[in-house]
């Protein structure tokens, strides 16, 4: 299926409200993603197809890096590589002279993601403690380089038996 990745317009946000809300336990409200729209090198992105958005990714833009802020796919198209396009469009935006890397915040429970961005070149690199709220998750750094220099996180967790990880 031909799949068209683009700006997110104002247009798409109630989709791309909805999308949240059936992907994550504790969601992002329209307020959320407004406010973090508005700020300073923060992005959104959307991948459609027959006119129907069925992805987006925000971003923020940063010195030396760009971080995915929130990335989501409609489950009836999950695992048809449409993730992987919104990847591959933020990769095609890094370079040896600027940004080398993606950066991505993950929740130890989301092995699904951890998983996903595995496959597109991602390695974990440390751990954040009682990150997340209201539960107090942990969460993993999980990030790309370009020249393949990210270090590999070396510590004992919940889902280090799921990579190729030794303590």
């Amino acid at each position: 299926m031909n799949t068209t990745i683009r700006w997110l317009v104002q247009r798409d946000m109630a989709d791309v409200v909805d999308m949240e809300r059936d992907s994550y336990e504790y969601p992002w409200s329209e307020a959320d993603f407004i406010n973090a729209l508005r700020q300073c090198g923060c992005i959104g992105i959307v991948a459609e197809q027959r006119r129907s958005v069925v992805a987006f990714c925000i971003y923020e833009v940063r010195r030396r890096e760009i971080e995915v802020l929130n990335l989501a796919v409609t489950q009836d198209v999950r695992r048809t590589g449409v993730g992987c396009r919104l990847i591959d469009s933020l990769k095609e935006k890094l370079s040896a002279r600027s940004r080398r890397e993606l950066v991505a915040i993950v929740g130890d429970d989301s092995l699904d993601t951890h998983h996903f961005l595995k496959d597109q070149g991602f390695t974990a690199t440390s751990v954040l403690k009682e990150y997340f709220a209201p539960d107090g998750g942990d969460a993993y750094v999980m990030r790309y380089c370009i020249n393949n220099t990210a270090p590999a996180f070396l510590g004992r967790s919940r889902i280090s038996q799921y990579f190729d990880i030794e303590a």
